[in-house]
C-alpha cells in the first residue's frame, strides 16, 4: 500500500482554521473552480511552465474570485479568495503537471 500524501489547507473565514486534505482532493477543488468560475487555470499553468514567471494573479468578477499561484522550487502555492473565504495550500509541481494534462484532455 502506498503512502497517503496530504496537503495542509488554511481557510480564513471569520476566524482561521487549518484542515488537511489529500492531494487529489485539493486538485478536485481546483477542478471545481475551473467549472464554477470559468477560471483559466490551464492558462496559468502554461504561463508558469515556460519558466518566464514565478507567479501569476488573476481576478474574476461576479462573483469576485481572486487566484494567486506562485512556484517556489518544486512546490506550487495557491491563494484563492472566494466570497468571504481566503484559502491557501500548496501542491508538488508534479501534481500541477497531472492536473494540466487532465484539464487539456477535458477541453
Amino acid at each position: 500500500m502506498g503512502t497517503l500524501e496530504l496537503t495542509q489547507i488554511h481557510i480564513q473565514e471569520e476566524r482561521d482554521s487549518i484542515e488537511y486534505a489529500t492531494v487529489s482532493s485539493a486538485i478536485d477543488f481546483l477542478r471545481l473552480l475551473v467549472v464554477k468560475h470559468r477560471l483559466p487555470i490551464l492558462d496559468v499553468f502554461r504561463i508558469m511552465a515556460n519558466d518566464s514567471v514565478d507567479s501569476v494573479a488573476l481576478t474574476v468578477n461576479d462573483p469576485m474570485v481572486y487566484l494567486y499561484v506562485r512556484r517556489v522550487e518544486e512546490m506550487i502555492h495557491f491563494r484563492i479568495k472566494e466570497g468571504g473565504r481566503n484559502i491557501r495550500f500548496e501542491l508538488p509541481i508534479r501534481e500541477m503537471r497531472v492536473l494540466s494534462h487532465d484539464l487539456m484532455a477535458s477541453t
